[in-house]
């Protein structure tokens, strides 16, 4: 995307896009949702939780994609201008695996590192149960519910919509932006950076920052978000294969 006047190249519309993905729109979903379906269906508490969490959870990755679609369209773009064009499909695919797999292996020794520079400040109990609570976060989302069409669509959820959404968000979108204003290095940085503290870790932090890193810099060279959606897909996979056997 040229540089220019355009209402899309401000850091606030990606600020007030995070605001709606993030709070607002899951919010409304959950709340609607927990309305509806409870009233039209006979659902136990519980199951009802689990569905409509599931909604909400829906609901921010569709407005993480819609919602930069959505403004870049307003100026006379498309989404392969944020990304979604193929050069290269086989290449970028394949390419996309190996990144993934690269990713996952970068995660383990990024974990390492941040436990062990925690564990200078905080005693081993403190640093095991942040940990622990991190890893809950992401297994509890696939395995707390008793549905079975429900878990299946979680995993589908976090494999595949999830790295579309968060892909065409923080990669085509995000860094077209920061780009705009800093050039590629600096919106590298700071897209990585904002893809780490929305994720909310603490012990995870130095690894979603890394991968975001590797995920924006394979989009910037192949100039295609396949490669970077494929990787993000197989990595959450692998991780939350890993999280819920463990």
């Amino acid at each position: 995307m040229e540089p220019g006047n355009r209402p899309y190249s401000s850091v606030w519309d990606v600020l007030t896009i995070l605001a709606l993905s993030l709070v607002v729109v899951p919010a409304l979903a959950y709340m609607s949702c927990n309305v509806l379906i409870g009233a039209a269906a006979s659902f136990p508490a519980d199951q009802l939780q689990q569905i409509t969490l599931a909604i909400a959870m829906s609901a921010q990755e569709a407005a993480l994609f819609l919602l930069p679609w959505g403004v870049v369209r307003s100026v006379g773009c498309r989404l392969r201008d944020i990304g979604h064009v193929w050069h290269r499909p086989l290449r970028d695919a394949l390419t996309g695996v190996a990144l993934g797999v690269a990713c996952l292996i970068i995660s383990l020794i990024s974990e390492r590192i941040s436990l062990a520079a925690f564990g200078l400040f905080l005693d081993d109990a403190a640093v095991m149960q942040m940990l622990t609570r991190e890893n809950e976060l992401l297994a509890g989302v696939l395995t707390a519910s008793d549905l079975p069409w429900l878990q299946l669509y979680m995993w589908v959820l976090v494999g595949l919509i999830a790295p579309v959404a968060e892909e065409t968000f923080f990669r085509g979108y995000v860094l077209s932006v920061f780009g705009l204003h800093g050039g590629e290095r600096k919106a590298l940085v700071l897209g990585s950076l904002l893809f780490a503290v929305v994720h909310g870790y603490v012990i995870h932090f130095l690894q979603v920052f890394l991968i975001g890193l590797l995920l924006g810099y394979a989009y910037q060279k192949r100039k295609t978000l396949l490669t970077p959606i494929i990787a993000h897909g197989i990595m959450n996979l692998l991780a939350a294969a890993a999280v819920s056997i463990g």
